[in-house]
């Protein structure tokens, strides 16, 4: 029986606030980065998607050029206890997060 896709939208932030809790370290190419890092707060730059046990960030191909990888897989680092989940990747320049609510799918 196959599981149904799940996701959820994925807006850009300048940075986590300390009381948040870290739930997801991805890493991206420097040219997703790039991308993600001049992305606007708030702005909607992709989608986190769940398919079995396999965990993928897709980025808006539009951010980035043609050719660059946009399917990451991500490790879980603290199991969430709540919809909301966070996610950051570092920067050589500094970190950026990004957050959305997972959706869960019957």
């Amino acid at each position: 029986q196959a599981m149904a896709k799940e996701g959820v939208s994925v807006r850009c932030r300048p940075q986590l606030e300390e009381t948040e809790r870290k739930l997801w370290l991805v890493k991206l190419p420097d040219q997703v980065a790039d991308a993600l890092d001049q992305a606007a707060p708030g702005q909607r730059v992709g989608m986190l998607a769940r398919e079995g046990r396999q965990h993928s960030v897709s980025i808006d191909t539009a951010l980035v050029h043609e050719e660059a990888p946009v399917d990451f897989k991500m490790r879980r680092l603290i199991k969430p206890d709540s919809s909301m989940h966070a996610f950051r990747w570092d920067l050589e320049q500094g970190e950026v997060a990004v957050e959305g609510t997972f959706v869960e799918v019957a």
